[in-house]
């Protein structure tokens, strides 16, 4: 099984980390892609869809968009692991955007066990 396939199968369990993190439910919603960068490295991103249907009607005055981003995504100097960064990336309804260091200080996916590690804030 390719290191793609492996972070797709574990989008589930990223999913229930998440929501027992933060008591949000983004079952279903996120996704990893695969890019081959030009130095001839994959880097890994993983995202989830809009988020902005489990905000109050008054925070959608505010935000056009939001969604959990994790960005980073390289495998790390002993090849054991995957590196990311987890944020939240938000888009105003007036225009612009920005995003923020969110949940973990950093997520590591352990490509042997596939699982997930956390460190927390």
């Amino acid at each position: 099984m390719t290191l793609f396939e492996k972070l797709e199968k574990a989008m589930p369990a990223l999913e229930m980390l998440i929501e027992a993190h933060t008591q949000l439910s983004v079952k279903g919603r996120m996704k990893v892609t695969e890019e081959h960068n030009r130095n001839g490295s994959i880097s890994y991103r993983i995202q989830s869809d809009s988020l902005t249907d489990l905000l109050s009607p008054f925070t959608q005055l505010i935000f056009k968009d939001i969604q959990f981003y994790f960005w980073g995504g390289q495998v790390t100097g002993d090849g054991l692991r995957v590196w990311f960064s987890p944020k939240v990336s938000y888009e105003h309804v007036s225009g612009g955007s920005n995003g923020c260091d969110v949940i973990w200080q950093g997520l590591w996916f352990d490509i042997e066990t596939c699982q997930w590690i956390t460190k927390e804030k």
